[in-house]
């Protein structure tokens, strides 16, 4: 059985033609399962192994392949076998069609046969098989072998020869610089048979070119197309952006697609109008760095505290239409005393911002106090923050002469000072526009 096999796949590596496959050019490791047919005369159970493989290029298309396997299985009533085999073996390898490639080889195996009566063998074993490259480094085998032992370990009950038989499927990565090799030159292929018509001269035969009339000096794969590594569907030698992720729309560069020119490819814009000119964030929108939906570009505040109401210049709008006076929300001041809070800054921070874009506004700032305590205290105290509030907007460089302050105290309650909920109220702030 095992020459017909060897003859078979040997006549059909001669046979097929070696177009653009890949050949390892490293050491390349591997791993394999494997189901082993037993020898008769051994009594063990067919079953599977797993085992690892080295392959180490000598020289041209050959190279040196050493493997170990061990298979845990049933011999004789009783008998629990561990089988280990030990190969070395010179391979041959002969390009097919593409990624494939197809290979042969003979060697040594070593036997070794745990159990009550451990014992060794060895002989002779044969390999051939098919690889696929997965990628440059990473390969696919389906391999099917034979070992013959002329004189084997169970010669005491009469064998006086042994073949074992096995199938196995097998990953292998290439270790070190390079990996694969690149695809075979076509023109290597062509060069061989002289019968070959190459009409464009890109070295593909016009039998096999899906892309006649290739511009000459066009590097081409298999098909005689123009190579297109990141297959975006233009060719490498235009291609502008060569590593384009798969599927990824491009330009006519091979670039991705930008539609609005904002420097974000239209598959992650969610702005994919965003105007010429415009900057933009990470998703191609346009940078509104506060969330005040004004863009940075035409924001005049471009640091209002969340929440805000602006105007089209992206400034807090400090009277509302038909108003003349502003409550200044969150501005307090310490218990008893003209200090503000770390709190109060950044709203008077957004004011001073409006105000100094409207520069045009005049205001009154007005102090108001609960009832709690004496009037005159309430009406100093007033008084001294309304001032607090003015100092703290001139140093911001609002221009003094367009504020006012005045103190009202307790005098001008907008909620009963009874509770507790009315005297909060009444504590407060106001602006009060003048012009």
């Amino acid at each position: 059985m095992l020459p017909r096999l060897t003859a078979l796949v040997w006549l059909a590596l001669l046979v097929c033609r070696p177009v653009a496959a890949q050949t390892v050019r490293g050491l390349e490791v591997g791993g394999f399962l494997q189901w082993t047919a037993f020898d008769n005369s051994l009594r063990i159970d067919d079953f599977y192994a797993t085992g690892g493989q080295v392959r180490l290029p000598l020289f041209g298309a050959i190279a040196l392949e050493a493997e170990a396997s061990r298979t845990i299985t049933n011999g004789p009533p009783g008998i629990r076998i561990s089988y280990v085999p030990a190969r070395a073996r010179l391979m041959y390898t002969r390009p097919i069609r593409g990624r494939t490639t197809g290979h042969i080889g003979f060697g040594y195996v070593h036997n070794w046969y745990g159990d009550s009566r451990d014992g060794s063998d060895g002989g002779a074993t044969a390999l051939a098989g098919v690889r696929f490259a997965l990628t440059p480094r990473l390969g696919f085998r389906l391999d099917a072998l034979a070992d013959y032992m002329p004189s084997p370990a169970n010669s005491a009950v009469g064998a006086n020869e042994n073949w074992n038989f096995g199938l196995r499927q097998q990953l292998s990565i290439a270790l070190g610089r390079g990996g694969a090799a690149e695809p075979a030159p076509v023109a290597e292929a062509v060069a061989m048979s002289p019968r070959v018509s190459d009409s464009d001269g890109d070295g593909v035969g016009d039998d096999n070119d899906l892309c006649e009339g290739t511009p000459a000096g066009t590097p081409v794969d298999a098909s005689g197309c123009a190579l297109d590594s990141d297959r975006d569907g233009v060719p490498n030698r235009t291609d502008r952006c060569p590593d384009t992720p798969a599927g990824t729309a491009v330009d006519a560069m091979g670039c991705a697609l930008d539609s609005d020119h904002d420097g974000v490819p239209d598959a992650t814009d969610r702005c994919p109008n965003t105007p010429a000119g415009t900057t933009v964030d990470a998703m191609g929108c346009v940078l509104d760095a506060d969330h005040d939906g004004v863009p940075d570009a035409l924001d005049r505040c471009p640091n209002t505290t969340a929440g805000s109401r602006v105007d089209a210049s992206g400034c807090v709008i400090l009277f509302e239409e038909h108003k003349t006076s502003l409550i200044l929300e969150g501005v307090n001041f310490a218990n008893g005393k003209a200090d503000l809070t770390d709190e109060s800054r950044s709203i008077l921070d957004n004011v001073a911002a409006s105000m100094a874009v409207h520069d045009s506004i005049r205001v009154s700032v007005d102090g108001h106090t609960s009832s709690t305590g004496t009037r005159a205290l309430n009406l100093r105290l007033s008084a001294a923050r309304a001032e607090t509030v003015k100092q703290y907007l001139v140093a911001r460089g609002i221009d003094p002469r367009r504020l006012l302050t005045r103190g009202f105290g307790p005098d001008r309650p907008i909620a009963s000072n009874t509770t507790a909920e009315g005297q909060a109220k009444n504590r407060r702030t106001e602006l009060t526009k003048l012009n």
